[in-house]
């Protein structure tokens, strides 16, 4: 037995080192000032901290889809972001819907033929594209043909430049948007010049939203993405895998129960959350994950909330219950302490079956009678009212404990 094992019964839990990550937004308008759509970008969350631009990209996305919610960063709206040369050119992923992105083009520094094959790609894919800092050239004129939107600096340009780079684009592309705009005066020059949508601090002065990132283990990234290469890897494997890591675990079901995916599937188990989103779709997302990932090691709050789904899984099979539905209640109980936020506003934000928000939040069926016994040996409360037999709870606590330690130690 491992020293985890022997020291988890006696030592208080500690509050996980929650990373804390910054998303930045700023509207876009058109010129009656109603906002269409949103850009996003990321912001380091202490100064001096930088990020390569692929992990800026995905920590954007990661916050978005499966953190806050699109719906609360941007009202569900079409979002702009700007990706690297791997995201375009689909070296890397980017599991987002495509009917609400818009890639954002800022590096012209490759050849325009190797850039045009990738935004091909990628407006074959079903997202559209915007040049952002685009300036009219026999170079660059090619690209024009591909965007949805083009993205005219007044900041860089000026006002006159402006106009005459409307000139030259005009007929071809198909929205201009004026950007850096900050005077009423840049505002009116781009609206008599015929631009269709604007951006800058005159109108909208970039806004940060704050929160926090649960740390997953890198370790448990890297053994799941060696194991969805292979194409004989079956969901149960996943799964197994999946359960070792409860901020994992929690953040496939918030990746799930974002307002940009629509699913309308309540979830009763990790492997119906896995199986929904497919082989396919889950490999992308957790490259994903794995590049916004800041940590190897499991948090002690992570080895108890094993623990403790761990224990209900083995008491439900004991007692004719559904086993995969009470690991995720014992799972999701643990929300508060790993997110350090009320728990009825975490379970506001996932697509939980009934039975299992209810037996969380109310204790109430089998589960939520579980998930009371389960809860009562943690506490070691002999006053509480037990719903089983309290022999069998003990053995499933120690089995849970065991099996907690080991799936740990294994990602070592």
């Amino acid at each position: 037995m491992s020293e985890r094992v022997r020291a988890a019964g006696a030592t208080e839990a500690r509050a996980p080192g929650l990373e804390s990550v910054q998303l930045g937004r700023q509207a876009i308008y058109d010129a009656s000032l109603s906002s269409r759509a949103y850009e996003l970008f990321y912001r380091a969350s202490a100064p001096g901290q930088h990020a390569d631009p692929d992990r800026a990209a995905c920590s954007v996305v990661l916050s978005a889809f499966a953190e806050l919610g699109l719906e609360r960063v941007a009202s569900n709206k079409r979002v702009f972001l700007t990706v690297s040369h791997d995201i375009i050119s689909g070296a890397l992923p980017l599991p987002v819907p495509p009917e609400l992105v818009v890639l954002q083009v800022r590096d012209y520094e490759h050849s325009i033929p190797e850039l045009l094959m990738a935004l091909e790609q990628r407006q074959r894919d079903g997202l559209q594209l915007a040049l952002d800092g685009f300036v009219f050239s026999p170079r660059s004129a090619p690209l024009l043909q591909l965007a949805d939107y083009v993205k005219l600096d007044v900041r860089r340009l000026g006002t006159a430049g402006l106009g005459e780079q409307l000139e030259r684009v005009r007929g071809q592309a198909r929205i201009t948007v004026a950007s850096g705009v900050e005077t009423q005066q840049e505002f009116n020059a781009g609206l008599a010049l015929g631009c269709q949508l604007f951006q800058g601090s005159f109108l909208f002065r970039p806004q940060l939203l704050s929160h926090t990132r649960l740390p997953k283990s890198l370790e448990t990234l890297t053994r799941l993405l060696k194991r969805l290469r292979d194409p004989a890897v079956e969901f149960g494997e996943i799964e197994r895998i999946v359960k070792t890591d409860p901020a994992l675990s929690a953040a496939v079901l918030r990746f799930l129960g974002s307002a940009a995916y629509v699913r309308r599937h309540p979830i009763t188990s990790i492997s119906q959350a896995v199986s929904l989103l497919g082989l396919r779709e889950f490999s992308r997302w957790v490259t994903l994950v794995a590049l916004t990932a800041t940590t190897d090691r499991p948090s002690e709050l992570s080895f108890v909330a094993l623990i403790r789904a761990r224990a209900a899984e083995l008491v439900a099979g004991a007692v004719g219950a559904d086993p995969e539905a009470a690991f995720l209640v014992g799972l999701v109980s643990a929300l508060d302490a790993l997110f350090e936020r009320p728990l009825e506003r975490v379970l506001a934000e996932l697509p939980l079956a009934a039975e299992v928000r209810a037996a969380v939040l109310e204790r109430s069926g089998v589960l939520g009678h579980i998930l009371l016994d389960v809860l009562s040996h943690e506490a070691n409360d002999a006053q509480q009212v037990t719903h089983f037999e309290t022999g069998m709870v003990n053995r499933a606590w120690l089995d849970a404990l065991i099996w907690a330690a080991d799936a740990l130690e294994a990602l070592r």
